[in-house]
């Protein structure tokens, strides 16, 4: 009787992030082109999207750059102002210290160093002239 067998399991869902000409971006499964979530909030067309993890950074004509986390957004979790006209570039650059360059040290008793990578990163923003 084979009414045991199971179905292969199911890769979780690749997302994209995806605008065009508008103030809003959606989270969409690539594979089934489903809209999980709608990211509102700019109120000019988005000129830059990027990406790490389950965090998206949206930048826009309004002069504002977006942090939604989450693709379930729905809303921005911080909002970045400032900017004397469009900002049309954005991304994630991710920085690891000087101290967590070193390798790990090997004790003579075996045990190993506690020195932990660390990493740290910064969102970068690019606005534009007119």
């Amino acid at each position: 009787d084979d009414s045991t067998a199971s179905s292969p399991p199911t890769a979780p869902p690749r997302l994209v992030v995806a605008t065009a000409d508008a103030e809003v971006a959606r989270i969409v499964d690539s594979a089934s082109f489903r809209v999980l979530s709608a990211l509102r909030g700019h109120t000019d067309v988005i000129l830059a999207v990027a990406c790490r993890g389950a965090t998206v950074a949206t930048a826009s004509k309004d002069r504002t750059c977006r942090v939604w986390r989450g693709s379930s957004a729905a809303e921005s979790s911080a909002v970045c102002v400032g900017h004397v006209d469009a900002v049309a570039a954005v991304a994630f650059v991710h920085v690891q210290s000087a101290s967590s360059a070193r390798k790990k040290r090997r004790r003579p008793s075996g045990d190993d160093d506690d020195d932990t990578p660390r990493r740290t990163s910064y969102l970068f923003m690019r606005g534009c002239t007119s």
